[in-house]
């Protein structure tokens, strides 16, 4: 047995068929060295592990597999944080990668949820359970694929999280298994679905399992995203990086005025998106004094979702109503739909069963129409809309099924997801350089395509809304530092909720109005103005 100090009192015990985590002298996991990569029609079962390879960091074991002509684990130390890898050589398509199958044991209490629908930190810690734990696109779309350890011993946060080199994340979900909790038995393991859409031929190295320390949950998840920007070349922001001033003004968004339009005056919120509706809403925000930097049409200005173009019945001139808002200092942005087929042909589209069921990122047709789309809402050229960027939603709408069929074969899961945003990015900035891409990615493969994070919808039930926003951000920052948070907006029970949350607004990120409260008091706005002013 070897032991390795990877921070402070935090080390690894090696050993010839597995390996131990420890923090401050308890024994969190016990990790044994078996580690299915199976095929749709063939598990993969290990032989014992055998340890060639030892060094003061680098520890290399080697199985034979039923599955595969060769096979290697690999667990090295880097940056005060230790990386696990499987290697394979063979032909095939893996169903998934099962990390630590079997016999593997924990000490830990319990763990973080990032991505809850709740998404607040009270409900997002959670006590190990008979129930898979699941990290996937949610209200963060996606995830930090991360999960923070929590122990009844002492106070040390252990990170256990899946990362990936670009161009491999092609998974959609990264799972957490502790089937029982008792004293007979304590397994613990994690797996990572690829649905078949990964082609081997040759040697294969999986996603890696990453592991560091912290005394919060925040600590870790900064380690988690930092150890990403230096390993993986992905694309860091940070505070100081120029940005428009704009970017950071308060938001008028219409969603909510367009829901109370709807509970007021019937139909579906979607129909109140038009001209004469968003007008209104300006001279509304003029008679307040309310001088928002942004404004943002929401859900449906689209004719047809997937073909953004925008619905002739609902908007005269988009282009005037841009320039009319230009005037009055303030920007406009666009509600965008991801995924949805609306108005696209079969042939740009991701097929299941031979059925079209999304737009197809990865289709050069789809692409080019997606470019010319965007042109037109942005650019300030003659017959252009001269609108100034998109609030990107429904990130986690994404087709999750064995079997699709996109145009680039194997782009499955987050590859799917970056693909889309990647396009968005370019071809607005192509458009227009300084257009605003507002999205709710939570991931440090994707804070290049990330402008501003919007925080997003908040569920009133949990009756914390401050520090579930606060939770919000402060989970941005780590993840992402330097970026710019959207407060997003929330209406409140009451008159003084509402307005408790517009006034603590900036102190979390840039200020949001989602709609006008008719019983605000004449007190009430001049005190929102004031707050807005001090932004």
């Amino acid at each position: 047995m070897k032991k390795i100090k990877v921070s402070g009192s935090n080390e690894l015990h090696i050993h010839n068929d597995r390996f131990s985590v420890y923090t401050g002298g308890l024994r969190l996991f016990l990790f044994y060295l078996a580690c299915p990569v199976s095929l749709p029609d063939r598990e993969d079962v290990d032989s014992e592990p055998e340890l060639v390879s030892s060094t003061d960091n680098i520890f290399i074991w080697r199985v034979k597999s039923t599955v595969w002509e060769q096979k290697e684990y690999m667990l090295y130390i880097r940056d005060r944080a230790f990386i696990f890898t499987v290697k394979v050589k063979g032909k095939g398509a893996p169903v998934s990668v099962a990390y630590y199958r079997s016999r593997s044991l924990y000490n830990a209490a319990g763990y973080t949820l990032f991505n809850m629908q709740e998404f607040d930190h009270e409900r997002s810690r959670h006590l190990m359970s008979d129930e898979p734990a699941v990290l996937e696109p949610m209200r963060a779309a996606p995830p930090p694929f991360l999960f923070p350890f929590f122990n009844d011993y002492n106070e040390t946060i252990t990170g256990l999280g899946v990362v990936a080199k670009r161009g491999e994340h092609n998974f959609d979900r990264f799972e957490l298994h502790a089937p029982k909790n008792g004293w007979k038995e304590n397994n613990c393991w994690f797996s990572l679905p690829l649905q078949g859409y990964t082609e081997i031929d040759g040697w294969w190295e999986s996603p890696a399992i990453f592991g560091c320390f912290g005394e919060s949950d925040m600590e870790v998840l900064e380690k988690y995203a930092d150890w990403q920007y230096k390993h993986r070349d992905f694309t860091r922001r940070t505070a100081q990086d120029a940005t428009p001033d704009w970017w950071r003004a308060p938001i008028f968004c219409g969603w909510g005025a367009q829901c109370v339009l709807s509970d007021t005056k019937g139909g579906d919120a979607k129909d109140h998106a038009d001209q004469a509706t968003y007008e209104g809403f300006s001279d509304r925000l003029d008679e307040l004094g309310l001088e928002p930097g942004v404004i943002i049409i929401d859900d449906k200005w689209q004719k047809e979702y997937g073909a953004l173009t925008p619905d002739p019945a609902k908007w005269r001139s988009l282009r005037e109503f841009a320039d009319d808002q230009h005037e009055k200092g303030r920007k406009v942005l666009l509600w965008f739909k991801c995924w949805d087929r609306e108005g696209l042909p079969d042939d740009e589209c991701i097929l299941a069963d031979g059925k079209p069921v999304s737009a197809d990122p990865t289709n050069p047709k789809y692409l080019s129409r997606l470019n010319g789309a965007i042109h037109t809402l942005l650019s300030d050229d003659e017959g252009c809309c001269g609108c100034d960027g998109f609030k990107v939603d429904y990130m986690d709408c994404l087709p999750r099924t064995a079997g699709m069929q996109t145009w680039q074969k194997g782009v499955y899961g987050v590859e799917l997801m970056k693909c889309l945003f990647e396009a968005i990015y370019q071809f607005a900035k192509d458009a227009k350089p300084d257009a605003l891409i507002n999205m709710s990615a939570l991931h440090p493969y994707f804070a290049g395509n990330c402008d501003q994070f919007r925080l997003h919808d908040y569920d009133a039930y949990v009756r914390s809304p401050l520090s579930t926003m606060r939770f919000r951000s402060q989970m941005a920052q780590a993840v992402m530092p330097g970026v710019i948070v959207d407060a997003d907006g929330f209406r409140g029970r009451t008159a003084y909720e509402t307005l408790r949350i517009l006034l603590e607004q900036p102190e979390i990120g840039v200020p949001d109005l989602y709609y006008f409260p008719d019983d605000f008091t004449e007190e009430d706005w001049t005190a929102v103005r004031d707050a807005w002013s001090e932004n």
